[in-house]
């Protein structure tokens, strides 16, 4: 790769500064990227980024630092939920499977809204959702909380795309977990029961909405004064759900 115009001739110091930032000459095209990228050439920085991935291997620390990039390029290009994908994925990376969860529960969440539940692009959010949640189970306990948690976000975002049997499957797995591992009036445990009346509500089924719903009210009031935003929240919905009732 040699720069050869007048004008990137006067690149070659800012060139050779970056490369000496990194370990070895098999870096160049991630550093000629770098370089691409500061010039304003978002599309071909792009494109070498997409290049160097396929050079490195998947725990290589130049891996996540190509898909920070990745994201930096989206973002100044205004493409908001690619950022927020190559976010997620630098997360899932460095073992971060909460936080990367989040981030793809975000650009779900965005991309059904814009593209709607078909598009290919909620297909690919999902299914690196999955990967995550296999990395979960291979290295947590099966009653672990972090992985009632993974099982709490998936639903979330199954409940997001009205998938109403998949949401209440892992809203499921992860209350039964919760009850096993925390104390039977914990936050978590509330917050799931609350969740599942979500569905129920989603699926016009009311009466059963307001029995998981009375369950979790029991333990916010046990452990919350009256005057706390998440008692009287789940008391609005309480009401709402009687009134659909009637």
């Amino acid at each position: 790769m040699v720069l050869c115009s007048e004008h990137e001739h006067k690149l070659e110091t800012l060139f050779q500064h970056m490369k000496n930032e990194f370990d070895s000459g098999e870096t160049n095209i991630l550093v000629f990227s770098h370089l691409l990228r500061k010039m304003g050439k978002l599309d071909d920085a792009e494109k070498y980024y997409r290049r160097s991935l396929s050079t490195f291997s998947y725990d290589d620390s130049n891996k996540a630092l190509c898909y920070h990039a990745l994201g930096l390029v989206a973002d100044d290009k205004g493409d908001y939920e690619s950022s927020l994908i190559c976010i997620a994925i630098i997360y899932q990376s460095k073992g971060n499977y909460n936080l990367a969860l989040e981030s793809y529960e975000n650009v779900l969440t965005i991309w059904k809204e814009v593209f709607g539940e078909d598009h290919p692009h909620v297909a690919i959010c999902l299914n690196n959702i999955k990967k995550a949640l296999v990395i979960f189970q291979k290295h947590l306990p099966a009653d672990h909380s972090d992985l009632a948690s993974i099982y709490g976000s998936i639903g979330n975002i199954h409940l997001c795309l009205g998938h109403h049997n998949q949401a209440l499957q892992y809203y499921d797995l992860s209350l039964k977990i919760y009850e096993k591992c925390h104390p039977s009036q914990h936050p978590d445990i509330a917050i799931t029961l609350s969740n599942i009346s979500s569905v129920y509500e989603d699926k016009n089924e009311y009466q059963q909405a307001l029995v998981y719903l009375g369950r979790a009210s029991d333990i916010y009031h046990d452990l919350l004064p009256s005057t706390h935003p998440n008692v009287i929240q789940l008391e609005q919905s309480i009401k709402r759900v009687s009134e659909k009732l009637k």
